[in-house]
């Protein structure tokens, strides 16, 4: 729909349905997506939450965002992740390798599979300071209790 749409567009502005836009023009997407009280989140970003949970990229309560977003504005500045650049990388050049290993292997590869073991050891890395080495085993491990992985 959205391919079909922006044919006819002209200007910064697509209409996808009545109560709907997408924005080609990166000086309005800015202001859209400002912290600033001008565009509140649709109902929806909160319905892809379960309910009662809420999260810096769901919520519609403005001080909950900012008070989240001063919490995050430092590990996510520009210069921190600059610092964390070479760990992603070389998760990701482990990961290519493992999908290179599983298509000689098997004659396919499980992109999915690898996607999420290379985001869950990304994710470990930078939060704990260690990898799941999800990438490493190339499959999940469980302990007996729920929801641990080990």
């Amino acid at each position: 729909m959205m391919v079909e749409l922006s044919l006819f567009h002209i200007g910064p502005v697509i209409r996808i349905s009545p109560n709907e836009v997408s924005l080609t023009d990166i000086t309005a997407v800015k202001q859209v997506y400002s912290t600033k009280e001008i565009f509140v989140k649709a109902p929806w970003y909160h319905k892809s939450m379960p309910k009662g949970a809420e999260n810096i990229f769901s919520t519609a309560d403005l001080e909950f965002h900012r008070r989240h977003r001063r919490l995050l504005s430092s590990p996510l500045s520009e210069s921190s992740l600059k610092t964390m650049e070479p760990i992603v990388r070389d998760l990701v050049y482990l990961s290519i390798e493992q999908m290179k290993r599983e298509m000689l292997k098997r004659g396919a590869v499980d992109v999915y599979k690898w996607a999420l073991f290379t985001t869950t050891d990304v994710i470990g890395e930078l939060t704990f300071g260690d990898s799941f080495r999800m990438l490493q085993q190339g499959k999940v491990r469980y302990s007996k209790r729920p929801f641990l992985m080990i």
